[in-house]
């Protein structure tokens, strides 16, 4: 699957003037499925990223982002029933 989402954020009073941006995506990949008593693996890749811009304190400008790389292992477990 892939999945994207981006949050906007705007404070103007006195005090503050800035905005922040964050934009992330996610990217999924079912490599083996997972059956009864057998595992499956997915990957799964993961970015983020962050904008921040201050028009009063322009020290806090920042721009940061990060990259994830996953994988996961789904095992289901299926026991006899009891007689």
């Amino acid at each position: 699957g892939l999945g994207a989402s981006l949050v906007q954020n705007d404070a103007s009073d006195n005090s503050i003037d800035q905005e922040t941006r964050t934009c992330d995506i996610n990217l999924d990949w079912q490599f083996i499925q997972p059956k009864n008593n057998r595992p499956g693996l997915s990957f799964s890749l993961r970015g983020e990223r962050q904008e921040t811009r201050d028009e009063l304190f322009p020290e806090n400008n920042s721009n940061p982002y990060q990259v994830f790389l996953g994988a996961r292992i789904a095992w289901p477990v299926a026991y006899p029933k009891a007689y």
